[in-house]
């Protein structure tokens, strides 16, 4: 038992190596503090991230612009008889089909084209900008 008390001391107090004992004393000669423990544990007190300046656009917003595109996603469709075409002449059962473009509609159509459709309204005449970014952009409004 006291075999290995004796190796715990012996290795906790043991001494640096000799390649140590160089680097510290060439940083204590260029600063004036004292030489650091390179095994001593630092803890660095914890800072709030700053809070960001541009909030997230407001839920109403969002809603009314996947509304709108979701409607003229729809209303495209059926100007090219999707519906049809995705029947696949029997292969596609109605339900599947309505699913089919669904998906397409809402998945590809919609989240594909907010930020093109965001892009295209928004327009800058002399360096201010107008249209979809901004709006998006505005700041909350107070209740």
């Amino acid at each position: 038992m006291s075999s290995s008390s004796d190796d715990i001391v012996a290795s906790t107090t043991r001494e640096k190596e000799p390649a140590d004992d160089a680097q510290t004393s060439n940083e204590t000669s260029s600063s004036s503090s004292p030489p650091v423990d390179p095994t001593a544990v630092t803890f660095v007190d914890y800072r709030r991230p700053p809070v960001a300046k541009v909030q997230p656009p407001s839920k109403y917003k969002l809603w009314t612009l996947v509304f709108v595109l979701v409607y003229f996603a729809v209303w495209v469709g059926e100007l090219a008889n999707l519906y049809q075409a995705l029947h696949l002449n029997g292969w596609l059962s109605p339900q599947g089909a309505q699913f089919v473009q669904l998906a397409l509609v809402v998945f590809v159509m919609t989240y594909g084209a907010l930020d093109f459709t965001v892009g295209m309204f928004t327009v800058r005449i002399c360096g201010h900008a107008y249209g979809l970014g901004p709006w998006l952009q505005s700041e909350w409004i107070q209740w």
